[in-house]
């Protein structure tokens, strides 16, 4: 029996996340420049030629990449935090939390990538992956200031950002998430309240 295009349609996302998923471990294992189209096929357990029916390249898997990390931030960043001001610190310290808890592996394997030698240079030609999420960061934390009534500016946007960057990559090294969690909601206290 044909499939369905409902069930051709969970096949192709399911074979793209399968290529998304191999090309992140073998920029990792590998290095970005060290890493063929082939070494992600065999990552994946898919021929060579199934790859370019998603991606025309390496470069362009690894932008995919890329947009789908800031395209998650932006759905964490966008949502409406309302009750009260205690209330609204604590979804915005939750979620920023969980948000980095539950994506730590592909965190760190970006930043593992972005690290290797030429790779951050690559991507940033024009600044537009880098740029793309320190706005959004930056919006972010600003949003979150605003919504909490908080109008006394003690810390500049991009000093709270390079705080929780700090925060996070401390917490992709040790990966302690109580100390993480406890550390995030005396930040947030520190620059919110």
């Amino acid at each position: 029996m044909p499939k369905t295009k409902a069930q051709n349609e969970i096949i192709r996302e399911q074979s793209k996340e399968k290529i998304l998923y191999a090309a992140l471990k073998a920029f990792s294992r590998y290095g970005y420049h060290g890493t063929t189209m082939r070494m992600i096929a065999v990552q994946a357990k898919i021929s060579k030629g199934l790859i370019y029916n998603y991606f025309l390249n390496k470069k362009e898997i690894m932008e995919f990449l890329l947009e789908q990390r800031i395209a998650q931030i932006k759905k964490i960043f966008n949502q409406e935090i309302v009750g009260t001001p205690e209330e609204r610190i604590n979804f915005a310290i939750r979620e920023f939390c969980d948000n980095i808890v539950k994506n730590k592996g592909v965190i760190r394997l970006l930043i593992s990538i972005f690290l290797q030698p030429g790779v951050r240079l690559a991507f940033n030609q024009e600044k537009k992956f880098e740029h793309k999420l320190l706005k959004d960061f930056d919006a972010y934390f600003e949003d979150v200031r605003r919504k909490l009534d908080h109008s006394q500016k003690k810390w500049t946007k991009e000093t709270i950002t390079i705080m929780f960057y700090g925060l996070v990559m401390t917490y992709l090294l040790d990966e302690d998430e109580l100390k993480f969690r406890t550390a995030s909601r005396e930040l947030f206290n520190l620059v919110f309240k």
